[in-house]
């Protein structure tokens, strides 16, 4: 995995986060990314921990939605 950018509101560390979420009735595993100073995050990525295979795909899902900018696809 590369490295995460800054927040792109405060500026602040990036980390990686895991919980347990219950939607539309059922638990799963949710990985996302946030601001370890405003708590800014990106969006989750839901899986099964029980069914899914360790291949940390949720992990770069999840950094590439917050390392994505608006500025991204503008050519220089």
């Amino acid at each position: 995995m590369t490295d995460l950018k800054p927040c792109p509101f405060c500026g602040g560390k990036a980390e990686f986060a895991r919980k347990q979420v219950k939607t539309k009735g059922h638990w799963c595993d949710a990985v996302y990314v946030r601001c370890t100073n405003c708590d800014a995050r990106s969006n989750r990525v839901l899986y099964s921990a029980k069914y899914h295979k360790k291949n940390d795909s949720e992990y770069l899902e999840a950094q590439e939605a917050w390392n994505r900018r608006a500025d991204n696809d503008k050519a220089d």
